[in-house]
This record gives structure tokens, C-alpha cells and sequence, in this order.
């Protein structure tokens, strides 16, 4: 049997890449709602980053280029969050007939 820690230090930034990978696919093809592929895009790359290789490298740029890209996942995020709050919030004038 495969010990966990091994098992999850080889597998999963090879999971992590395919969750990036259909997270771009969502995005192209317009299926679901904003906030959905920017989430599967920044669970896959928090999963790449599990790799010890990706963050322990001895070349200081790819350590920055990781962290640059994972801060621009993240705001994306944020914005599509935020978008999608503020495009599924009812008028205010309405929220009376949801507050009861």
C-alpha cells in the first residue's frame, strides 16, 4: 500500500494541473457562472504548490513567477466572487419581500 504522504506528494500536483486545466476550459466555453472556473483554477494551482519541487527550487525566479501567479489567481477570484454577488443581489428595493 502506498503510504499517504508519498501517495499525495506525487499525485496531487499532477490533479492540481488538470483541475487548472479545466478551469481555463470552463471559462472558454461559458457553462457556468463566474466564480466556479476561477475556483477550480486556484484549488488546482494551490494543489500544483504541494509539489515540494515548486516552491523549494534553487532558481529564485520560478519561486517569484509561482507566487506572482498565485496572488493573480487569488484576485481573480475575489473579483469573480464579487461580481457574482453583486450580479445575484436583488434590488434594494426588493429585499423587503426576501427579508419577510
Amino acid at each position: 500500500m502506498y503510504d499517504l504522504e508519498l501517495f499525495v506528494e506525487q499525485y496531487l500536483p499532477y490533479f492540481g494541473h488538470a483541475l487548472m486545466a479545466l478551469g481555463y476550459i470552463l471559462e472558454e466555453i461559458d457553462s457556468f457562472q463566474p466564480p466556479v472556473p476561477s475556483a477550480v483554477v486556484l484549488i488546482g494551482h494551490l494543489c500544483v504548490l504541494t509539489d515540494p519541487r515548486t516552491l523549494t527550487t534553487e532558481q529564485e525566479s520560478v519561486r517569484i513567477l509561482n507566487i506572482i501567479f498565485l496572488i493573480s489567481n487569488l484576485l481573480v477570484f475575489v473579483y469573480d466572487f464579487v461580481l457574482a454577488l453583486e450580479f445575484n443581489m436583488p434590488p434594494i428595493n426588493e429585499l423587503d419581500q426576501y427579508m419577510g
